[in-house]
């Protein structure tokens, strides 16, 4: 476990002293250009870091034992949460049936790294500003903790029954999630992770000539990423062009690279060839003076000025 983790302590290290990153033929480890994020998330940038280390539990607990989300739509469904909360009471029974194994049999490898790998996610919880993502080595250990809970209510209740109404709640509950998870739950959260943003993207650019510029819609979450993935852009010219208005912030925004401007939509319609826009900013786009494909989420306007529609196709004017 030390030889696996010295690359990670290796890379924390770099970027937290801002060491020369280490090249080598056998391995790499790089030095980031910006703020560090897992400073900025963690304990090691609170003045009081034992204060924070409570107020960062009482928020886990919040999440674990409360609430079951942590309130963030992206990361789980607030009916349902990372288990059914009928499943609390079978999460502290397994706890407390594998802590009492352990002390009978320590030697017990299987329950002895359950309990530690729990331990750990505790400690985690404790050094991080917390939500679902940051914390979701804590769900494994809980989910096994449930599993232990609901066979030590078989092997103990006096009647079967009672198990399977429990197994019957658990089916029926994951029923119903994978029915809002599959319908309802996929049309809202479309929206939250970009859904069709890559269609409109690829189509600008198969679209609009190499030397045109194409304005994306800075309603994105970091557009630049998207254009790169969905473009498979060549990644020494990004590295070449690129524009980041403020270099030494945690977050970095890249304003522009290539042929690509990212703006407010009302800015680039005015002096880019192609815009890709939100659905919401369509009323931006007069079509009579653009050509307007849209798409779920997104569209892509182009400036009759540059453009022509030519048996249903879009074609760049020759001058």
């Amino acid at each position: 476990m030390l030889v696996l983790a010295i690359p990670m302590i290796l890379f924390i290290l770099i970027n937290l002293y801002e060491w020369d990153p280490i090249v080598s033929s056998f391995g790499s480890i790089p030095r980031y250009t910006g703020v560090n994020r897992f400073t900025e998330i963690s304990v090691l940038s609170a003045g009081d870091k034992l204060t924070e280390m409570a107020n960062n539990l009482l928020t886990a607990k919040r999440i674990l034992l409360d609430n079951f989300h942590d309130g963030n739509f992206y990361n789980s469904i607030s009916e349902y949460g990372y288990l059914y909360k009928f499943s609390l009471p079978f999460i502290v029974i397994g706890l407390v049936v594998m802590v009492v194994d352990w002390v009978k049999n320590p030697k017990s490898l299987p329950i002895f790294s359950i309990l530690l790998w729990f331990l750990a996610a505790v400690a985690v919880c404790a050094s991080v500003s917390v939500n679902f993502n940051r914390m979701n080595i804590i769900f494994y250990p809980l989910i096994i903790f449930a599993a232990v809970g609901v066979e030590c209510l078989f092997k103990h209740s006096a009647s079967k029954v009672a198990g399977i109404v429990v197994i019957a709640m658990f089916v029926v509950s994951s029923l119903s999630f994978c029915h809002y998870y599959f319908f309802d739950y996929k049309n809202q959260i479309g929206r939250a992770f970009f859904e069709s943003l890559g269609e409109a993207i690829k189509l600008a650019d198969e679209v609009v000539p190499e030397k045109e510029f194409i304005s994306v819609t800075s309603r994105v979450n970091m557009p630049y990423i998207a254009v790169l993935f969905h473009t498979k852009y060549d990644v020494n010219d990004y590295i070449a062009t690129r524009q980041i208005d403020h270099p030494k912030v945690m977050w970095q925004w890249v304003s522009s690279f290539g042929r690509y401007m990212f703006l407010d939509s009302k800015v680039g319609r005015s002096f880019t060839a192609a815009v890709v826009f939100d659905v919401d900013e369509a009323h931006l786009f007069d079509e009579s003076k653009f050509i307007i494909r849209r798409f779920k989420n997104y569209g892509v306007a182009f400036s009759r000025k540059k453009f022509q529609e030519v048996d249903g196709a879009i074609v760049a004017l020759t001058k």
